[in-house]
């Protein structure tokens, strides 16, 4: 059996090889919306002059996953072109995860790329069941289809 500890972070990540130089994959996977995607019928997407791109730039969403509305705001944390980019949410009203840090980093392969696609995540606070029920799965789910969207644009190693 697995012991949850409530209050210590969680990581989730996922590894993609791509057949295309880190310069490609970190201009795609900072396009807006580009890695967004997976927030199913996403409503809205607003973001500040910084576009997502740069540090200390704003990014807002609603919409829905898996049938519940979605609301969030992130901060770009980092960035280093081509290689990495990390925001964190600083307002969200998400149910099975709470507080996260995300991000990306792409590092040359050969002739191509590994993309490396991470979450690293707190347990809700309002939801701690729903949490131990469902952020896993969750978190899984968000780097996967981030991943999958690189994927789909570019083809593998």
């Amino acid at each position: 059996m697995e012991v949850i500890e409530m209050g210590q972070p969680q990581r989730q990540q996922r590894v993609t090889e791509l057949a295309v130089l880190p310069p490609e994959v970190s201009s795609f996977s900072t396009t807006n919306g580009s890695l967004s995607a997976h927030i199913a019928r996403r409503r809205s997407l607003m973001m500040d002059g910084g576009e997502g791109r740069a540090v200390g730039s704003h990014i807002c969403m609603d919409g829905k996953a898996f049938g519940l509305a979605l609301h969030l705001k992130e901060v770009v944390i980092g960035r280093t072109q081509p290689t990495s980019k990390a925001w964190q949410t600083i307002d969200s009203d998400l149910v099975v995860i709470g507080d996260y840090t995300m991000g990306f980093d792409v590092e040359p392969l050969g002739g191509g790329s590994r993309l490396r696609v991470w979450i690293d995540y707190q347990w809700p606070s309002a939801h701690p069941a729903l949490g131990r029920l469902g952020g896993r799965l969750y978190a899984r789910w968000c780097v996967k289809r981030m991943s999958a969207a690189a994927s789909g644009r570019f083809p593998a190693m």
